[in-house]
């Protein structure tokens, strides 16, 4: 009888201990863990990872395969290591495992640095066998004891509905141009830029980051900042844009930048931030006209003048605030604004390359310096673009000089591993993309950040080499399509 009984608990001891480690090579995706998620639990299993609690195969189901995107997107790779195994029978056909998890995790091309787990945590996984003897999880239970770093928000017993969220992320031109010319001229851009604005208010977001930039109107070479967080944001009137206040949070626009200063990002701050049509043109387009109508963290990075962030540095701030944004338990909604290649150092030169001083104090100190009045600045380049608008119309040369081959390398990569602009140097988008190519920097970072609060991979919409817009023409998007 005794004997029996040691039988009994032993095979149920391999068998439990099979099913888990089943389990985390499929989570790892390790070669030969082929099996479905599904396959793994019951049907009203509950999982509870520190702060997170799914309940459901279905919702858990569901969290593991958004899981298993994401990290196929940013070419992560994890390795869960169980150890100190105790099993006990807690009825005839159940069980409870104990043990001891170690993670490891990092992203990029194998193999990866060595370096501390992410996460140790002690897990009980409660088993069950079904009528025909296949054994199924009911419970897992874990629990932080150490949460390093790299750990998710949950791990670290931050807020648990986040990681149920769908992120959203939409990358789009600014350009003025956009408004001088008709929309039946581009009528296939349009029809997927509306599209993208369709998708992103049936997400229902309830705050948005939005990347851009400025074009020395409100920010100028006096201080020239990487980095930009806006905790109190007003558009000015200028053209390609519209003007008003942004409802940005002020909580969350400080509690931002005190995270990123954590994570070692020299960060500067405005609480007076005025931003022109580099920020306004996308929210009016997707606010549909009031810039008021959701919270809005404007974060502006520095693309047209010298030092500009490198491409890898965008990235990765980019990922610090997708990480950010992820433990708020909000739907978060990333745009970039800017892009493709056009070439505007005519308008904006480099300070050493400016005709005279006036042009010079007006890039450092702004037109008052000089007396002038930036509104009619603002209208006379208006009058020249429109007549560019209409030459480009009846076939002309665009003033801005797309490159459309480059446009198609950088949506390529902008489609696959963001790492890979890492090694883009700014000399190398200057050449092929222009001085506002490097406007692709908000791009980067809005896709970085929707990766990493949990979005599905990037898409490219549309791109065509020739439009009578003159300038390099592309949409982007990642998250996912609802009904």
């Amino acid at each position: 009888m005794t004997g029996d009984l040691q039988n009994s608990a032993a095979g149920v001891d391999y068998e439990v201990r099979r099913l888990v480690q089943q389990y985390w090579a499929r989570v790892d995706r390790q070669p030969g863990a082929e099996k479905d998620f599904a396959d793994f639990f019951s049907e009203d299993a509950v999982m509870r990872l520190a702060a997170l609690t799914l309940s459901g195969r279905e919702q858990i189901v569901d969290f593991l395969r958004k899981r298993e995107t994401a990290n196929e997107a940013q070419k992560r790779v994890t390795r869960h290591v169980v150890s100190n195994y105790r099993m006990s029978l807690t009825g005839d056909r159940t069980a409870r495992l104990h043990a001891t998890l170690q993670v490891y995790a990092g992203a990029g091309t194998l193999p990866l640095p060595s370096e501390a787990p992410s996460g140790v945590g002690d897990f009980e996984f409660h088993c069950a066998r079904t009528p025909d003897g296949t054994w199924r999880i009911v419970k897992i239970e874990g629990d932080s004891i150490f949460a390093g770093d790299a750990a998710p928000a949950f791990a670290k017993g931050k807020n648990e509905a986040s990681a149920m969220r769908d992120a959203f992320c939409a990358c789009v031109p600014h350009a003025p141009m956009l408004k001088l010319q008709a929309r039946h001229h581009n009528e296939d851009f349009w029809a997927e830029y509306d599209r993208l604005v369709s998708e992103f208010q049936k997400y229902e977001p309830e705050l948005v980051i939005v990347f851009g930039g400025d074009h020395v109107n409100t920010m100028h070479l006096s201080l020239m900042p990487s980095f930009v967080i806006g905790q109190s944001a007003e558009a000015i009137e200028d053209w390609g844009g519209a003007p008003g206040a942004l409802d940005v949070p002020a909580d969350l626009a400080i509690d931002l930048a005190d995270n990123l200063v954590e994570k070692e990002f020299d960060i500067a701050t405005s609480y007076a931030m005025k931003v022109d049509h580099g920020f306004s043109a996308v929210l009016e387009a997707f606010l549909v006209g009031r810039l008021d109508s959701i919270p809005v963290i404007p974060v502006f990075i520095n693309s047209h003048y010298r030092p500009r962030p490198s491409l890898k540095r965008c990235r990765e701030l980019g990922e610090a605030i997708g990480s950010w944004a992820s433990s708020l338990g909000k739907r978060v909604a990333f745009l970039g604004s800017g892009g493709l290649s056009h070439d505007v150092s005519m308008i904006f030169p480099q300070y050493e390359d400016a005709p005279n001083e006036d042009v010079r104090d007006i890039m450092v100190h702004g037109h008052e310096k000089l007396g002038l009045n930036l509104q009619e600045s603002l209208e006379t380049v208006r009058q020249i673009m429109t007549g560019h608008a209409e030459d480009l119309l009846k076939g002309g040369e665009s003033p801005v000089a797309a490159n459309p081959d480059w446009d198609k390398k950088f949506l390529d990569a902008f489609a696959g591993d963001l790492r890979a602009f890492d090694a883009w140097t700014d000399e190398l988008v200057l050449a092929g993309g222009g001085s506002g190519g490097g406007e692709v920097r908000m791009w980067i970072a809005a896709g970085a950040a929707s990766l990493a609060a949990g979005s599905s991979p990037i898409e490219i919409d549309f791109f065509t080499p020739q439009s009578t817009l003159g300038f390099g023409l592309g949409l982007a998007h990642a998250g996912k399509k609802r009904a």
